[in-house]
């Protein structure tokens, strides 16, 4: 993640989240291959507040997630428990400081 801030009180954070590539089973049959989501923030900011909208996933990335955790027998055994992420989307938020 990179964030710099301009002397106008603009600032830009850019960041990367990498999931590598993973088997879903001790049979090597099925794999989710390596991916990526890019996410970014707008911001101004003051001493008193600060203004900010978050991209997530801005290029709008397919990824996927298995639910099922570490070596539990639902990651590694069932194979409906695949999710897929999420799309492309924006929240914003404004915070006064005291």
């Amino acid at each position: 993640m990179l964030t710099y801030k301009f002397d106008l009180g603009l600032g830009l954070t850019l960041g990367a989240i990498v999931l590598s590539d993973q088997y879903l089973g001790y049979d090597y049959r099925t794999r989710i291959p390596l991916q990526f989501v890019l996410n970014s923030s707008l911001f101004y900011f003051s001493p008193k507040w600060e203004m900010r909208i978050n991209l997530f996933n801005f290029t709008n990335e397919k990824y996927w997630l298995p639910a099922g955790v570490g070596m539990s027998p639902t990651r590694e055994l069932d194979y409906t428990s695949i999710v897929a992420g999420y799309p492309f989307w924006a929240q914003g938020t404004v915070s006064y400081k005291f």
